[in-house]
């Protein structure tokens, strides 16, 4: 596997109460082909929280199914035309959000996902973790953990399983508490429970993705050739 290079990312936003949100692109310098990952958390959307803006993929875009108050998530990926910069404008139910976008070198250049994410849409009673896993079937996948819970002021430690997840967004305030990280994993299969911990217990939904690294170059040649 060639594997993924330097992931960047962007400066978590977080906003107030307005229906478009201009999302700033990393700062790295962008090729084609790169992969671009747009994360965001919604508070009380009435069904999916995003307009899924043009040309990316939606992965995710759920409400937590259980509360008349629940946050939202949303996970989307697009390959890179190369260049890209500034801002991306983001339409979205008129409530208090969260978004951070991550450059990410070295993808797959035809198959983002390994295998389609889990999504948990209520983790079914009020508790100080979110709990997901995925069965992946490529070795070095780039791992996203997304989380969303039903508080205002908790904060958030990344999952340790199956290896430390990088953060990229832990914000606690305006919004309902959000988290956001990577992993580059160097295993495959069961990736075991991947969960963050609360500092406060309240009921939650979160997402776990699988992005499929680029295969190596051969410089094999039949004979002959």
């Amino acid at each position: 596997m060639a594997g993924f290079g330097t992931v960047t990312a962007s400066t978590a936003q977080e906003r107030i109460a307005e229906t478009t949100t201009n999302v700033s692109y990393p700062t790295a310098t962008i090729a084609a082909g790169d992969l671009l990952i747009l994360l965001g958390s919604v508070y009380a959307p009435s069904g999916a929280p995003v307009t899924n803006p043009a040309g990316w993929t939606a992965d995710v875009n759920a409400t937590r199914l259980t509360s008349t108050t629940p946050p939202g998530i949303y996970a989307g990926h697009k390959y890179a035309a190369g260049g890209e910069s500034g801002t991306l404008a983001v339409t979205h139910q008129n409530n208090v959000s969260l978004w951070v976008m991550l450059h990410v070198p070295g993808v797959d250049p035809t198959t983002a996902l390994d295998v389609s994410p889990f999504i948990l849409t209520d983790n079914g009673s009020s508790q100080n973790h979110t709990d997901v896993s995925l069965t992946t079937v490529t070795a070095g996948c780039l791992l996203i953990y997304a989380a969303a819970l039903n508080a205002t002021t908790a904060t958030s430690t990344p999952p340790t399983v199956p290896g430390t997840f990088t953060e990229v967004a832990d914000l606690s305030t305006g919004t309902r508490s959000a988290e956001f990280a990577y992993l580059k994993w160097s295993g495959v299969g069961a990736t075991g429970t991947v969960a963050n911990l609360w500092s406060s217990s309240a009921r939650s939904m979160g997402a776990l993705l699988a992005f499929r690294p680029a295969r190596a170059k051969s410089n094999f040649m039949m004979f002959g050739q």
